[in-house]
């Protein structure tokens, strides 16, 4: 069960995590272009 638990948290960073770095990404990107 605490496994369960501990897939859901690490799943749920990594879905907070994703769009993050990508916005961080294009953050950079456009700094590039500019």
């Amino acid at each position: 069960m605490s496994v369960l638990i501990n897939e859901k948290l690490h799943s749920h960073r990594l879905k907070w995590r994703w769009p993050l770095s990508r916005q961080v990404t294009l953050s950079i990107g456009t700094l590039a272009v500019l």
